[in-house]
């Protein structure tokens, strides 16, 4: 109902637009568009200011979609302003100084009409300070720019998540890969849609998306050691992750994805989450399939070592990050890799890499050797909440990217109670099939707390 309402209520405020003296047709997009802004810095009187302007800020008023037409809005926009000796700036939603401009439009028979407003926040919060209608045929509209693709639902998603944020401050933001049931999809649709949801952010007015691949950039480690340490109330998954707390975002960008083929829709409910867990925003869509690639839209073949991320057993939690996030970090020739761990309870942890060509190795922890440290009962007991360092704390292997590149795994495993494991890694212990599956059974049909992580690296 609260679409419908608002649907409805965009059209009376075009319906009043379209008899008043600012409602003119029989011209050209780009010219409609243009003359609106002359006419919205005259009334606005913000000539020669700075103004905030967003492709979020446009949208079909009937279903709030933000189509490619959002974009040619824009750039026409832009072109109107910078006549008018206007500076257009990219959102920034701290520099609440700044005039904004918003639009919507809709389609009615052969025309298209346009609404522009200018806002400013004062004390009450967002007014109106000017405010423009225009009337466009369709025949000079490309049909392209009304239909949805992928980049539009991205910024479809993300202005609803703005809307329903309260206050106009604006929140730093770790982006999570996007949790897909592993048996549906390719494995790397989940970070591909922590991507693109990544991508349409950076053009948000309220959530500010921190990019991980550089927000440790020339941290020490030492530095990043002290920023590992989580709460000791830290007991639950709702808090912010271990990546959220070494870049220092505000809070969280989560969300799940569900395919459904048979009706080819993508379901997605998306969240953020600030640093005590509570829930700040919330936002959904069913998205068409076919805008994304046809390839991560295929399940897992069946030789596929399954999907780890996320088990947990008993309340034990792990996770894992790097120097450059979790969310596929690259990696380039001769750089230097270190994988952070952090779990909530005392444990033991073990972390392997599995890579491309089917082999596990045992990166932690192992002896001078590269053997498993201790083998049988292998590895020592983990203080909680605090940062694990490999190769720093325990890893006999220099962990500097070379050739073959490509895509490894990189699987953790903390237990309560210690794995008994070979003296090598040899033989059918190399094959990293069978030592999930050995490691994994052990693990769930234990009495003791037992939990998982993962994260893919790539080298080039």
């Amino acid at each position: 109902m609260k679409r419908l309402s608002f649907a409805m209520a965009c059209c009376a405020i075009f319906l009043l637009a379209i008899h008043s003296p600012d409602a003119e047709g029989g011209e050209g997009f780009d010219r409609a568009v243009e003359r609106l802004s002359d006419e919205l810095v005259r009334r606005a009187d913000i000539s020669g200011r700075q103004v905030i302007v967003s492709p979020h800020s446009f949208y079909d008023a009937e279903n709030g979609m933000s189509l490619p037409l959002a974009l040619n809005l824009k750039a026409a926009l832009v072109r109107g302003l910078t006549k008018n000796n206007i500076t257009v700036l990219s959102p920034d939603p701290d520099q609440l100084e700044y005039s904004r401009i918003r639009g919507s439009w809709i389609k009615e028979k052969s025309e298209l009409f346009i609404h522009l407003e200018v806002i400013k926040f004062g004390e009450g919060g967002a007014e109106v300070t000017a405010a423009v209608s225009s009337r466009v045929p369709l025949s000079e509209i490309d049909p392209k720019a009304l239909e949805a693709d992928r980049e539009s639902w991205g910024r479809y998603l993300i202005r609803r998540l703005e809307a329903n944020c309260s206050g106009a401050k604006s929140i730093s933001i770790h982006v999570r890969p996007i949790k897909v049931p592993p048996e549906k999809a390719d494995p790397d649709l989940g970070p591909y849609l922590g991507e693109w949801l990544y991508s349409a952010l950076t053009e948000s007015s309220v959530l500010r998306p921190l990019d991980q691949q550089s927000a440790m950039r020339g941290v020490p480690i030492k530095e990043l050691r002290t920023r590992g340490i989580a709460p000791k109330a830290k007991v639950e998954k709702e808090q912010p992750s271990l990546t959220a707390d070494l870049i220092r975002a505000d809070g969280e960008l989560r969300g799940e994805a569900w395919l459904h083929t048979d009706k080819g829709i993508m379901e997605m409910r998306l969240r953020v989450v600030d640093r005590s867990g509570r829930q700040v925003t919330a936002a959904a869509g069913d998205i068409p399939v076919a805008l994304f690639p046809s390839e991560l839209m295929q399940p897992p073949r069946a030789s596929a070592t399954p999907p780890r991320e996320g088990i947990s057993k008993k309340g034990l939690f792990a996770e894992i990050s790097t120097t450059k996030g979790e969310g596929r970090p690259v990696y380039h020739k001769g750089e230097r890799i270190a994988f952070f761990i952090r779990l909530n309870r005392p444990s033991y942890f073990y972390l392997f890499n599995l890579d491309s060509s089917g082999t596990a190795t045992l990166l932690y922890p192992v002896d001078s050797d590269g053997r498993p440290a201790g083998s049988g009962k292998c590895g020592r007991l983990l203080e909680p909440n605090k940062l694990l360092v490999i190769p720093e704390d325990g890893c006999s292997v220099d962990l500097v990217v070379q050739e073959p590149f490509g895509k490894d795994t990189v699987w953790g495993v903390a237990t309560e109670a210690p794995l008994g494991l070979p003296e090598s890694f040899t033989g059918e212990w190399s094959r990293s099939e069978l030592v999930v599956e050995r490691i994994r059974s052990r693990g769930l049909s234990g009495q003791s707390g037992y939990a998982e992580c993962e994260l893919q690296v790539i080298t080039r």
